[in-house]
């Protein structure tokens, strides 16, 4: 993952001027610290936490501290990648409400066809992962289904397997098609989170570039493509330029 260096710094300042180890870093002694209103030395920990595992609640409980913190664009990114793992975590999708409210960016996504925007939707409800274990499941019960429509000697029984069957097939190819579109997204077009107070969005990969427009800390953002240090992005209105990628997070 993109983290700034200058973070990853402090963090481990922290770590160390505060008597964090990476031993004492339990969730149970990052919870405390939490408790207690020690931000910084959580993020510490839950840093080193998330080093050896990764799970939703780990990425939540890190996006607290990050928020508690004063750090926008990491508790905003950390919230992110909880929801990427576990789209129906409730809470991290509250807080990240709550977070995209204190974002200075208020950008307006370009208008869609309806239809479009609700099939994208739809792709959102499920990580990658998630959709390829639905399709197997359907796939499961569309292999059995063939099995009844084919040994069954009841007329009913296979009528009804018949159209069980061939339901659980559209499901099946739906699922597999969310999954691999899901997945391509990631890859080709991965969403990334500012880091920083503010940047300069350029027009070339190149500190002499134009400006073109500024983005500040939180704002969501596509990489379109990537060259030595900078990467091309583009936002939800549709402009795009390019930006050094030290300076965002990748979900």
């Amino acid at each position: 993952m993109w983290i700034n260096r200058k973070i990853k710094l402090i963090l481990a300042f922290l770590a160390f001027f505060s008597g964090v180890s990476v031993a004492e870093c339990t969730p149970e002694t990052a919870a405390n610290y939490y408790a207690d209103k020690s931000y910084h030395e959580a993020m510490a920990c839950y840093e080193e936490l998330l080093r050896t595992g990764e799970s939703p609640e780990l990425y939540y409980n890190y996006a607290n501290s990050c928020y508690k913190s004063g750090h926008l664009g990491l508790a905003i990114l950390n919230y992110e990648k909880a929801l990427k793992i576990n789209p129906f975590y409730d809470d991290a999708k509250f807080n990240l409400a709550l977070a995209n409210q204190q974002i200075t960016d208020k950008i307006d996504p370009l208008e869609t066809f309806f239809l479009v925007s609700w099939l994208e939707n739809l792709g959102k409800l499920f990580s990658s992962n998630q959709w390829a274990y639905l399709g197997l499941f359907c796939f499961f019960i569309f292999l059995a289904m063939v099995l009844v429509f084919l040994f069954s000697s009841w007329r009913w029984l296979r009528k009804t397997a018949f159209w069980t069957g061939f339901f659980m097939l559209i499901l099946f190819i739906t699922c597999v098609s969310y999954s691999y579109i899901e997945r391509n997204k990631q890859i080709q077009t991965p969403e990334a989170i500012v880091l920083v107070g503010s940047l300069v969005v350029r027009s070339a990969p190149d500190e002499s570039g134009t400006e073109l427009f500024v983005l500040h800390e939180g704002s969501k953002l596509k990489v379109k493509d990537e060259l030595g240090d900078w990467c091309e992005i583009v936002v939800a209105d549709g402009n795009s330029g390019w930006i050094k990628k030290s300076l965002i997070g990748k979900i």
